[in-house]
């Protein structure tokens, strides 16, 4: 691997007296370079085994997937419902198959995300499984490129996926989407000033249509939120699992309109069946609807050891803490691709002018692979094909960097924006990204 590494001119610099060594390296590449080919023919010919299609027995997949996510037979028949429920609202889910065997799976889930400033359809990839008979065959990759074709196809402008392994998927073209900050406290230390009495709460079993207007609203203008149907929150709601005591949505509302949400579950947790009370982000519109849910959840001390909070890298709740959480930590989590550079003509982006050529590298969808114009006029994002560029990468960086997550020239700094200038003069703002679907 190390003479790989060597440029060539290094060997015009042995001595004579080394062509013995110089013969045998070069005897090393010869072989190394036909054994790298072999390697690369041999996936090639494993791919070509499969065939990509919609699963219609589910059966077979189940028992990949509670293989590959090590299922506990308590969880078994939850997960199988998750995966039958969803395909009512749409979902559906793909093999590679050697035969009538099949061989790995996921399931595809379709939504309308916020990106940047606008929404945009995007195609969430779960539940991806392979037969152990069947690992390092390919079957991912060409699960990936059948995914990547499937979305293309139903205009699907990006993807997102949870990984088990960030490298894994990274050499497929996802890359790091957002952080969430998790915090564990004691409700009793919440220190609160007075709460606002003309704020009202409601405890829902599933959302209104109320509700569901209120949190649609919400997601148009945050994060990286999803529209959501009164079908999807019925099945997000009714799939029980073994530790779970109740769930419901909060409804905070001031002078008749809904000024927030909360999303809690209660669970008993370890073998201790300590009482937990987890949330989701808070979703609200005023200072004084967050601070009268972190009331709402103060007044469950009695009952409630402790509570767990996912939030936004952007949201503190020290401020309104008597004393240090017990527990907090920065998570990674979702992983974004983009399907179709092209497809995001026309995004609402908050950005200054600017104009860069950029040449992409894709090689698991060639519909993005070359020359593209990306130009910012008065907040809109231009794509268009070109035969000229300023910088290169691969499709992966330039995913984390349309997202927000990062930018231009974090990448340009360790190496994974290369440059046709000695300055990158131009690049995109950063900003605060979060999904909360988990697929």
């Amino acid at each position: 691997q190390l003479y790989l590494a060597l440029p060539a001119k290094c060997f015009l610099f042995l001595p004579d007296s080394s062509d013995t060594v110089v013969m045998e390296l070069e005897l090393f590449l010869m072989r190394s370079i036909m054994y790298n080919s072999l390697a690369d023919n041999w996936i090639q010919e494993c791919e070509h085994m499969f065939d990509y299609r919609k699963i219609a027995d589910l059966e077979p997949f189940h028992k990949i997937a509670e293989f590959s996510f090590s299922v506990d037979e308590r969880y078994r028949s939850s997960v199988r419902n998750t995966v039958r429920n969803s395909l009512t609202i749409g979902s559906e889910v793909w093999g590679a198959y050697d035969n009538s065997t099949l061989a790995a799976g996921y399931v595809l889930d379709e939504y309308t995300m916020r990106f940047r400033n606008s929404m945009v359809k995007m195609g969430g990839i779960g539940f991806v499984c392979t037969r152990i008979d069947y690992r390092g065959k390919g079957a991912v990759k060409f699960l990936m490129k059948g995914s990547l074709k499937t979305m293309h196809e139903k205009g699907h402008a990006v993807s997102v996926l949870y990984p088990f392994n960030q490298s894994f998927y990274r050499k497929y073209g996802w890359e790091q989407f957002y952080r969430v900050r998790k915090i564990k406290l004691s409700p009793e230390h919440f220190k609160l000033p007075e709460s606002d009495d003309s704020i009202t709460t409601e405890l829902l079993d599933h959302p209104d249509q109320e509700t569901i207007s209120f949190y649609n609203d919400y997601a148009r203008r945050h994060y990286n939120y999803c529209l959501r149907t009164m079908d999807y929150w019925n099945m997000f709601m009714s799939n029980p699992w073994p530790d779970l005591i109740a769930r419901y949505i909060v409804k905070f509302s001031e002078k008749g309109k809904v000024i927030g949400l909360m999303d809690l579950s209660y669970v008993k947790e370890g073998k201790e069946r300590k009482s937990v009370l987890s949330i989701r982000p808070l979703i609200y519109e005023t200072e004084e609807a967050r601070r009268s849910m972190l009331a709402f959840v103060k007044r469950l001390s009695q009952q409630i050891e402790e509570v767990a909070f996912m939030t936004p890298m952007d949201e503190e709740l020290w401020p309104y803490l008597s004393d240090r959480p017990k527990e907090q930590t920065i998570d990674d989590f979702g992983m974004i691709r983009v399907v179709s550079v092209e497809q995001l003509d026309g995004l609402a982006i908050g950005a200054p002018d600017l104009e860069l050529g950029i040449k992409l590298n894709d090689s698991l969808a060639p519909w993005n692979d070359g020359i593209f114009s990306l130009k910012v006029q008065s907040g809109r994002l231009e794509v268009s094909r070109s035969q000229e560029y300023d910088i290169e990468c691969d499709v992966a960086t330039l995913s984390s960097v349309l997202s927000g997550f990062t930018n231009l020239r974090e990448m340009y700094a360790c190496g994974r924006v290369k440059t046709t200038h000695d300055v990158l003069n131009v690049d995109l703002p950063k900003e605060t990204t979060l999904l909360m679907e988990f697929f």
